[in-house]
């Protein structure tokens, strides 16, 4: 059975020899005793044919008929092979300028590395490391179409390359996979911590996309503490986007604790949503939640910005009884006046149950809330200086807030 299966081979092998050995090159050991190569043809031509068709080839339009074939044979065990016959073609090109029918052939370029894959790898690296600058920019435009663990591998390489260009494409291709997906599983802690210095020195870029430095930074986490003080200070910035910074905040956690004081103030000055804020603080810790109670208790105060006062209604409900200092402001805005000018009737239900979560501490507001409970013949009831009309949905909720914080309270 052995022997009839044989029997093809044998037969062209012997056709090959009766010719020269011109065939045998193709599906044979090599004389150093490389891994036997698949006899393959695209169209007419074997491997080598195309290979050669490529190098002496200038017209764009045929290139891209010879880099669609190596790319076929790049995905049946040509990989390394034609990953270097591909990028040899590319580099007769200017990364930078050129023509439109010469930007295809380059994008074609692109996608036949990316379906080759990772046997494309050893040859993009080799090129990242040459003393052209053409050659890298070329190459690191490859990276955002590879998979994510070898380009994110050579994105870390290409980094701090000197040449804006390379550099500029690296952090894409950086970008696109650890902030819309997540880090490969390939790529050790050791390694994203080395990126903090570099993506450091970006932020000061103002030519370089700093939201995407930022985002990287904060899908590195606790290691990327060391940026803190740099995040801080482009937060400074006039064009800063503050709520992305915040977010880098957040996701570094504890170790982010020295821009508490920049998170608080920017609240004060309303240049940052609360829900970022409130994020950001929670991630850092229970003292950092705290140090926004003082800043929630002036916006809440306002008696100009009804959103203002809501959010800050919502952020002391979140911070529960961390927000204890707030309480006593709370209750007294709680009470009963003769002016309807300041907070609508959602605020005061948040109020309400902001003071119901305290238990027995709240028996101040025991009296009002009684009052608000058994509310039934009024035509309207005034709470929190905001007229609500009884019958109502927010009048019957407003209601049985009370009613449950009066349990909570008397418990």
């Amino acid at each position: 059975m052995l022997l009839s299966q044989s029997k093809p081979l044998v037969a062209w092998m012997v056709a090959a020899a009766l010719l020269g050995g011109s065939a045998l090159a193709v599906g044979s050991l090599s004389a150093k005793g490389q891994e036997q190569k698949p006899q393959l043809l695209y169209g007419d031509k074997d491997f080598d044919a195309w290979r050669k068709f490529l190098q002496i080839q200038l017209k764009p339009e045929l290139q891209i008929e010879a880099i669609k074939a190596l790319r076929a044979f790049g995905a049946n065990g040509y990989g390394e092979e034609a990953a270097v016959a591909i990028i040899e073609v590319m580099k007769k090109y200017d990364a930078i300028k050129h023509l439109d029918e010469e930007e295809k052939v380059l994008v074609e370029a692109a996608e036949a590395l990316a379906r080759i894959g990772n046997p494309a790898v050893p040859a993009l690296a080799k090129e990242l490391k040459s003393k052209k600058a053409n050659d890298r920019r070329l190459v690191a435009g490859v990276l955002k179409k590879l998979e994510d663990d070898a380009a994110v591998s050579l994105a870390i390489q290409a980094l701090s390359d000197e040449d804006f260009d390379v550099g500029y494409k690296a952090l894409w291709a950086l970008h696109d996979i650890v902030v819309y997906g997540e880090w490969p599983k390939s790529i050790s802690d050791a390694e994203k911590k080395s990126l903090v210095a570099p993506l450091k020195g970006m932020l000061k870029d103002k030519n370089r996309s700093q939201v995407q430095v930022v985002q990287i930074l904060g899908s590195i986490g606790s290691d990327a503490k060391d940026a803190v003080p740099s995040l801080i200070a482009a937060f400074a910035d006039k064009g800063a986007y503050k709520d992305v910074i915040f977010g880098a905040f957040a996701s570094i956690g504890p170790d982010a604790k020295e821009a508490v004081p920049v998170i608080v103030s920017a609240y004060e000055k309303d240049e940052v949503r609360g829900d970022r804020v409130f994020e950001a603080l929670d991630k850092i810790g229970p003292e950092a939640r705290k140090a926004l109670v003082p800043a929630l208790v002036n916006a809440f105060s306002d008696q100009k910005d009804f959103n203002r006062k809501k959010e800050a209604m919502v952020l002391l409900n979140k911070l529960g009884p961390d927000a204890r200092d707030a309480l006593p402001v709370v209750i007294k805005a709680l009470q009963k006046v003769e002016q309807k000018s300041q907070l609508s009737a959602d605020i005061t239900w948040y109020a309400i149950t902001f003071i119901g979560s305290f238990g027995p501490e709240a028996k101040a507001a025991i009296p009002r809330l009684i009052e608000i409970r058994d509310a039934t013949e009024l035509e309207e009831i005034a709470t929190m200086n905001v007229v609500i009309p009884l019958g109502s949905n927010i009048f019957t909720d407003v209601k049985e807030a009370a009613e449950k914080a009066l349990k909570q309270i008397q418990k």
